[in-house]
C-alpha cells in the first residue's frame, strides 16, 4: 500500500491540478449533457495519469510488444518505497451518488496467483 505521506502528495497534486482544470471553458464543454460521469471518465483518466507520471516515479503495465495493457490492474503504477503500486483513476460527480467501478475480484485474485502482486507468507513455528 502507498504510504500515507505519498497518498497525501498524490491527493494534493491531483486536487491542485483539477481545481484549475475544471475552471477552463474546454472542461465545461466536455462536461455538459447527460451521463456526465461517463462523458468525462476517459478525459479525467488521461489527464490524471499524465500529471501523476510527470510529478511522481510512475510506470504503466505493458504487454510483450511494449503496448500499454488496456485492462491493467492499475491505470498507472506509482513507485513508493521501492514498490510499484497500481493506482486506479476514477471519476464521479460529487453528491450525485455515483459509484465508480473498482478492480474486479477475479482480476485481483489472478494477479495474486500469478505473482504479479507478490504475497508474503510467514511460517509460524
Amino acid at each position: 500500500m502507498l504510504s500515507l505521506e505519498m497518498r497525501q502528495h498524490i491527493e494534493k497534486a491531483t486536487r491542485d491540478f483539477w481545481n484549475e482544470e475544471i475552471r477552463k471553458p474546454s472542461f465545461a464543454e466536455i462536461a455538459q449533457g447527460t451521463e456526465i460521469g461517463h462523458r468525462i471518465a476517459d478525459f479525467v483518466s488521461d489527464k490524471t495519469t499524465g500529471i501523476l507520471s510527470v510529478r511522481f516515479t510512475a510506470m504503466f503495465q505493458r504487454n510483450k510488444v511494449g503496448n500499454k495493457v488496456p485492462r491493467s490492474m492499475g491505470d498507472i503504477w506509482i513507485v513508493n518505497e521501492g514498490i510499484a503500486h497500481p493506482v486506479n483513476v476514477k471519476a464521479s460527480i460529487a453528491d450525485n451518488g455515483g459509484q465508480p467501478n473498482m478492480v474486479s475480484m477475479k482480476k485481483l485474485l489472478a494477479a495474486l496467483l500469478e505473482w504479479v502482486i507478490p504475497t508474503f507468507c510467514h511460517q509460524i513455528s
